[in-house]
């Protein structure tokens, strides 16, 4: 699934089950952006929030939190800044 970009106070983006047949993630092509970020399986440039967890599976290039950020082992983010 590919979307332009996300803003809201309180996003949640997860996967409810696994297949093995379909193993792709949600593609964000700008921005995700909002108060709460939880996000699980999602590829995205860059990822804006006051308190941001970051999940398995996903690939983000940049986190820009203003109070606290979780990185799970199975996530790979290139950057994080501090607002």
């Amino acid at each position: 699934m590919n979307i332009g970009s996300i803003e809201g106070d309180k996003i949640l983006i997860k996967r409810k089950r696994i297949s093995i047949f379909l193993n792709r993630g949600v593609k964000i092509s700008s921005l995700i952006k909002g108060e709460k970020v939880e996000l699980e399986h999602v590829n995205c440039p860059l990822v804006i929030g006051k308190n941001v967890k970051i999940g398995k599976g996903c690939i983000i290039d940049l986190v820009q939190y203003s109070d606290t950020i979780e990185i799970s082992h199975g996530a790979r983010v290139e950057r994080t800044e501090k607002l």
